[in-house]
């Protein structure tokens, strides 16, 4: 007598089928799902607008240019283990929403985030790292590496431009906490305050960059996490 289950080649197929597709699965039963990080650049909790007044502690702030580099994006679950391997992702902003990908996790919780806002090391000593024809990678030097962020406008209507640029202006971000659930709205959103950026500080006019004070304290700003927020 034959055997049904070999008589049936569409019950042999759907068996398969289900077969593989269990091993999709970890041993939580959650299938694959991709992550992506957007980064959202903003002004007193509100999306950047590009060339519109802002109060900064009394001072008429206009924002003109804002492009920032967010690499090594890391995801973390409730003890701590990267759940995501964005070792080689790097999110150029450009003054707008942008996002990418941090892989594929299996993973029921993300508790937090680990970043560098900037460029690693060994990015910057590559001259050959960006292929654009943007701003950032034109303004590579064999000296200073990549501008990690430039920020131009005005202040009370006098002109500023502020570029942090080279390795040693590049800062890495300390775990920021959220509460995201897989549940197959995997993005989580990085908001960075730029009127954070200047706490305790007042805006200059004119250029900014290398190693001053004042591009000293934006950079400790930023390494205090608070222009950060995962929403």
């Amino acid at each position: 007598m034959r055997n049904r289950f070999f008589s049936n080649p569409l019950l042999f197929i759907v068996l398969a089928l289900s077969v593989l597709s269990c091993k999709k699965d970890d041993s939580n039963g959650i299938p694959d799902l991709e992550l992506r990080l957007q980064v959202r650049p903003q002004v007193a909790g509100q999306d950047l607008v590009l060339n519109q007044a802002y109060d900064f502690d009394g001072q008429s702030v206009v924002i003109n240019k804002f492009k920032a580099f967010v690499s090594e994006p890391s995801a973390l679950n409730a003890e701590d283990n990267s759940v995501s391997d964005g070792s080689s992702l790097v999110i150029f902003v450009d003054g707008q929403l942008k996002s990418g990908s941090m892989g594929v996790i299996q993973e029921n919780n993300i508790s937090s985030l680990t970043f560098r806002f900037g460029l690693t090391a060994a990015q910057h000593e590559s001259e050959t790292f960006l292929n654009t024809d943007d701003e950032v990678s034109q303004n590579w030097s064999a000296t200073d590496g990549y501008s990690n962020l430039i920020i131009e406008g005005t202040v009370d209507g006098e002109s500023f431009r502020y570029d942090l640029q080279g390795a040693d202006m590049s800062v890495g971000i300390g775990e920021l906490e959220t509460n995201l659930t897989v549940d197959g709205n995997m993005l989580l959103k990085l908001a960075v305050n730029i009127d954070e950026m200047f706490s305790g500080m007042s805006l200059v006019s004119g250029e900014q960059n290398g190693t001053n004070s004042f591009t000293l304290g934006m950079r400790d700003n930023i390494a205090d996490g608070h222009p950060f927020e995962l929403q």
